[in-house]
C-alpha cells in the first residue's frame, strides 16, 4: 500500500494496489494521477450521486471462490438511472469489475479480442446473435448512457465526463458480456451473473450512513409539487419516478428541483390491495412495496387488466408482486436467457411454442402488448401512463417465463405462482384475500399432485396384484382330474352322467372345459356338479358356438368351438358331472351323421375336461378395471382444469 499526501488539501491517499494509477481524494474530490512516488493533480471530480448502493470502497468478497477486494468505483447514468462498475483486485492479483444496477450483480473482466472482429454499434439491434468464445450470446439492451463520477482507486487515467454506448449480451446460461463503444475501439467484458449472497460480501454500507453529496432527508422525504402533500421516499436514491397518491402527479426524482412529469392521470383513480409501504417476508429476505401499477392488455376489442406491484430489498434489488383475477405470481429478473428448440438462445420474434429454462419446458401462452393504465408510489424507472411493450408468457406451472420486449431492450423474468392466503400472510394483510376468477395462467392444477398419487397407488396395486397372481400360479397344483368325450345324437336321450371322480386337497375351484365339433351352429349344456355322498348339487350352464363364411369376398369367423367355466371353492369328495347339452341343426353337411341308423340326423360330439385348483386371472382383471376408474376420473377433472387454463391463453380451442 502507498500512502501519499494529496497536493490540494494535503489529506492522505493510499493505493491499495501496485496497479492503480487513478485515484479520487475523498476530501477535497480532487483527481489525482500516480506516477510511480509522484502525483499529479488534474481537477476536480464531480460529487458521486446517491444511488442507493449497499457497496463501498474496502468491501471484501468472493467470486467463485477467488476473494475480492473494491478498490474504486465508476458511476454511470443511464436512462433508467444509476449504475455502478466497482473496481476489483482479487487476492491473486487479478483484476475485474462488479457491475451493480437494479439490485442485479455483475463480475467481468476486460476479454483479450480483436477489435476489428466485434460488430460496430450502429450494427447492433435487440435481439441480434454473436459468438463470443465457445458461447451464443444475444443482444438484450442498447443504450446510450454517460459516466458522471468516479470514486477510490482505478487502473486507467479517467477524463471527468464522458459517454457511454453500450450493448448487454446475455447467454442461456449465467455468463454475459457488454460491449463497452465510449472509446475508438469496441471493449468487450466477459463475465457472469452472481446473487448477492453468492458474493459473501462484508464490510458494506451501513443503511443509515448519509452519504455523497445530498442528506439523508433530502434523499427521503420531499413535498409533491403539485399539491403539497409529504412523502417519504422509502426506495431511497434507487427510485426514479413519484406518483403522488394524494393528486396522482407524476414527480421526476432525477432532477435536483423535483420537477413534474404530469400533473394529473387521465385514468380512474385505482386503491392498491395491498397498501404502498407495506412489507412482507418472502425467499427469506424483507420487501416492501413501493410502487403500483395497473396494465392491461386489448385483445379483439376488450381490454383486459392485471396489477403490478414494485417490492424492494436493499440487497437483492427488485421483484414484482403480480395479480390478476385474484391470482398472484412472485416475479423476479432472470439473468440468463431461455432456450428455443433448436437449443439456442431466444434471440428472435415471433416466439417459439417451447422454451426451456432449468431442464424445465415452458410452453406459449400469449403475446399481446402491455400499456400502463394507472401509476401510484415508487419506481426505479421512469413510467408513464401509456407506456407499452410486447409481452410474451410462456407457461409450465407454477412457473411462467416473460419477456417484455421494447426497440430498446428485452427483460426476461420468471415468476412462481403464490396462494392467495400466502401472500396475505406474508405481508400481514387483514380478512381475507379477495376470491379467484377462473383458472390463472400459471396456477397449479390442484389435481396434479392427487392424479401422480393414483397412478401410482395403482401401479402399485397392479404390481402386487400381479405377482400375487404370479405366486398363486406357482403354488397351485392345476391337476387334471377328469377326462371324457361323449356323443349326442337328435332324437335320442342326451342327458348323460360321468363316472365318478375325487377331488382332493383343499377347497379349491374347479374349471370345467368344454370341446366340441360345432360347425356352423350352436350347442347349449346343462351342467350340474354332484356331490356323491351328500347329494348336493351345483347347477351351471354354458352356450357354446362358431360361425364363419366369406362375405364381399373375405373370410369371416366368429364365437369359439371351445368354452370354459370355473367353480369356485369345491370341497374335496367323490363327484359326478351330470350334463345335458342341446344343439342347432346348422347346414354343415359335418353336422350331420353319415353312416349306421342315425345318418342324416344332426350330431354333436364334445369332450369334458375337469382341472383342480387353476388361478383365476378374470377375477384380477375384472379388480384392476374397477382400480383404474379412480385415476381416470382424477385424469378426467384434471383435463378439465387445463382446458380451463388454456382459453384465456392464445392457444384456445376453436370451438371455446
Amino acid at each position: 500500500m502507498l500512502e501519499i499526501a494529496c497536493p490540494s488539501c494535503g489529506d492522505a491517499v493510499r493505493f491499495r494496489s501496485e496497479s492503480s494509477v487513478y485515484s479520487t481524494c475523498s476530501s477535497c474530490l480532487s483527481l489525482l494521477v500516480r506516477h510511480d512516488v509522484d502525483i499529479e493533480l488534474l481537477g476536480k471530480v464531480a460529487d458521486v450521486q446517491p444511488d442507493g448502493t449497499p457497496i463501498r470502497v474496502g468491501t471484501t468478497g468472493v467470486f467463485d471462490g477467488a476473494a475480492f477486494e473494491v478498490l474504486g468505483r465508476i458511476q454511470i447514468h443511464h436512462p433508467e438511472g444509476y449504475w455502478n462498475e466497482w473496481f476489483l483486485e482479487f487476492q491473486d492479483g487479478r483484476q475485474g469489475w462488479l457491475g451493480e444496477a437494479m439490485g442485479e450483480y455483475f463480475v467481468s473482466s476486460l476479454a483479450q479480442t480483436d477489435p476489428q472482429s466485434l460488430p460496430g454499434f450502429a450494427d447492433l439491434h435487440v435481439g441480434k446473435a454473436l459468438r463470443v468464445g465457445s458461447r451464443e450470446l444475444v443482444v438484450t439492451n442498447l443504450a446510450q448512457a454517460r459516466v458522471v463520477s468516479f470514486q477510490g482507486e482505478l487502473p486507467f487515467v479517467m477524463s471527468t465526463e464522458y459517454d457511454l454506448p453500450y450493448a448487454d449480451l446475455r447467454s442461456s446460461g449465467r455468463t454475459a458480456a457488454t460491449l463497452d463503444y465510449s472509446e475508438d475501439q469496441p471493449l468487450l467484458f466477459v463475465g457472469a451473473f452472481r446473487d448477492f449472497e453468492e458474493l459473501q460480501l462484508k464490510g458494506l454500507r451501513d443503511p443509515e450512513e448519509a452519504i455523497e453529496s445530498r442528506s439523508a432527508a433530502a434523499t427521503r422525504v420531499l413535498r409533491c409539487p403539485s399539491c403539497g402533500a409529504p412523502h417519504e421516499l422509502a426506495g431511497g436514491p434507487r427510485s426514479q419516478t413519484l406518483v403522488c397518491s394524494f393528486c396522482d402527479a407524476g414527480i421526476d426524482l432525477t432532477d435536483p428541483t423535483y420537477g413534474l412529469l404530469w400533473k394529473s392521470q387521465k385514468a380512474r383513480k385505482e386503491e392498491p390491495g395491498i397498501p404502498l409501504g407495506t412489507k412482507g417476508k418472502l425467499d427469506g429476505a424483507t420487501w416492501e412495496c413501493l410502487g403500483f401499477q395497473r396494465r392491461f392488455v386489448r385483445i379483439e376489442g376488450v381490454d383486459y387488466y392485471w396489477s403490478e406491484y414494485v417490492c424492494h430489498n436493499r440487497e437483492r434489488g427488485y421483484r414484482y408482486l403480480v395479480e390478476s383475477s385474484g391470482h398472484w405470481t412472485w416475479v423476479a429478473p432472470l439473468h440468463e436467457l431461455p432456450t428455443a428448440s433448436d437449443g439456442r438462445p431466444v434471440h428472435g420474434w415471433p416466439p417459439q411454442d417451447f422454451l426451456m429454462l432449468g431442464g424445465r419446458k415452458f410452453k406459449h401462452f400469449q403475446s399481446a402488448t402491455g400499456k400502463v393504465a394507472y401509476v401510484v408510489g415508487e419506481f426505479p424507472w421512469k413510467v408513464q401512463v401509456e407506456d407499452s411493450a410486447g409481452l410474451h408468457d410462456y407457461v409450465c406451472p407454477p412457473g411462467i417465463l416473460s419477456a417484455e420486449v421494447t426497440s430498446d431492450g428485452m427483460t426476461w423474468s420468471l415468476g412462481r405462482y403464490l396462494e392467495p392466503e400466502e401472500v396475505w400472510s406474508a405481508f400481514g394483510l387483514p380478512g381475507r384475500p379477495p376470491e379467484r376468477t377462473g383458472v390463472g395462467a400459471n396456477q397449479p392444477s390442484p389435481l396434479a399432485g392427487m392424479l401422480k398419487n393414483a397412478w401410482m397407488q395403482y401401479a402399485v396395486f397392479f404390481l402386487v396384484g400381479f405377482l400375487m397372481m404370479i405366486g398363486f400360479s406357482l403354488f397351485s397344483a392345476q391337476a387334471p382330474v377328469y377326462t371324457q368325450d361323449f356323443v349326442a345324437v337328435q332324437g335320442e336321450e342326451p342327458s348323460v352322467v360321468t363316472r365318478p371322480f375325487k377331488l382332493e386337497g383343499r377347497t379349491a375351484n374347479l374349471v370345467v372345459r368344454l370341446q366340441t365339433d360345432v360347425d356352423n351352429r350352436w350347442a347349449f349344456f346343462d351342467m350340474a356338479l354332484i356331490h356323491e355322498e351328500t347329494r348336493e348339487a351345483r347347477v351351471f350352464s354354458k352356450a357354446v358356438s362358431f360361425y364363419h363364411g366369406t362375405s364381399g369376398g373375405e373370410s369371416w369367423r366368429e364365437g369359439s368351438r371351445s368354452e370354459e367355466i370355473t367353480i369356485p371353492s369345491v370341497p374335496s369328495g367323490t363327484y359326478v358331472l351330470r350334463l345335458e347339452p342341446q344343439t342347432g341343426t346348422g347346414n354343415n353337411p359335418e353336422n350331420l351323421s353319415a353312416k349306421g341308423p342315425t345318418a342324416g340326423r344332426p350330431v354333436l360330439k364334445y369332450g369334458v375336461r375337469l382341472t383342480r385348483d387353476v388361478p383365476s386371472w378374470s377375477y384380477f382383471w375384472f379388480l384392476m378395471a374397477i382400480l383404474v376408474l379412480h385415476p381416470i376420473l382424477v385424469w378426467i377433472r384434471s383435463a378439465s382444469f387445463e382446458q380451463k387454463r388454456w382459453l384465456e391463453s392464445d392457444h384456445a380451442p376453436e370451438d371455446s
